[in-house]
């Protein structure tokens, strides 16, 4: 009798394994390294390169290529909790991550979305003088600010198709919350699936010139972000978005 018991126990846990795993979300096959999407090292010293591209949606904006002050999207409001605009594509896109993350009893809200030539100033602006207080050194607070805030022209947020993502009630970008950390894993694992990239991921600053940047996701489109997932970028093996979406643009 123990052991029919044990054989239908072991049974139900398999047939609830078997179930668990037809209905999970399917993850792109991850792929062997394309060495066209590796981020070359940040070279010191060598002038930006200004897009000219007259929709900039997919292209790379990084320490090396910035955009013009004049490049406005068209953006919209988007309904979301913290506000902000995004461009028609990643707000729907958005709308959509949104309510998956709170049918898993997560609660994220906006902290930053589409930010303007003018306004990516006044931001930098600010994080150079808390930087500057707090250090009294002007090289060593430019650098401080650089790591986690861009100069205008070169943010991502101007493209109307980068926001940042911190739960509601948290302090934003606070990773010692247990509710931030759980929302910004969803963004990593499940981000892909909705068209977004994690533009920042872990152990490549010296690459991007950015530190891991769990809350800043980007929308480039469902067949890219999981392309790119598929690279296993997150891992942090040098394979950076920027580097992808040149790729892209040049085969």
């Amino acid at each position: 009798m123990r052991r029919r018991v044990l054989i239908v126990s072991i049974l139900l846990v398999l047939s609830v394994l078997v179930v668990q795993r037809l209905t999970a979300p399917n993850s792109p096959p991850r792929v062997s390294i394309d060495s066209r999407y590796l981020c070359a090292a940040l070279a010191a010293y060598i002038p930006a390169e200004e897009l000219t591209c007259a929709d900039c949606t997919y292209a790379a904006v990084d320490k090396s290529h910035r955009l013009p002050a004049s490049y406005v999207p068209p953006v919209m409001p988007v309904l979301l909790t913290g506000g902000g605009s995004l461009v028609p594509e990643a707000a729907i896109a958005l709308t959509d991550l949104f309510a998956e993350a709170r049918q898993r009893k997560l609660a994220p809200r906006i902290t930053s979305a589409y930010r303007s030539y003018e306004d990516q100033a006044r931001t930098f602006a600010a994080w150079f003088r808390q930087e500057l207080s707090r250090t009294h050194n002007l090289d060593r607070a430019f650098d401080n600010a650089s790591r986690y805030s861009a100069l205008p022209g070169f943010s991502e947020h101007q493209l109307g198709t980068a926001v940042d993502l911190n739960c509601d009630g948290c302090a934003p970008f606070d990773r010692e919350d247990s509710r931030n950390i759980a929302l910004w894993k969803f963004l990593e694992d499940e981000g892909y699936r909705f068209g977004f990239a994690i533009s920042y991921p872990r152990n490549v600053e010296a690459l991007t010139g950015y530190q891991y940047e769990p809350w800043h996701i980007r929308y480039v489109g469902k067949e890219y972000a999981a392309a790119l997932f598929a690279q296993n970028y997150l891992d942090g093996n040098g394979v950076c978005l920027s580097a992808f979406l040149r790729a892209q643009a040049h085969p």
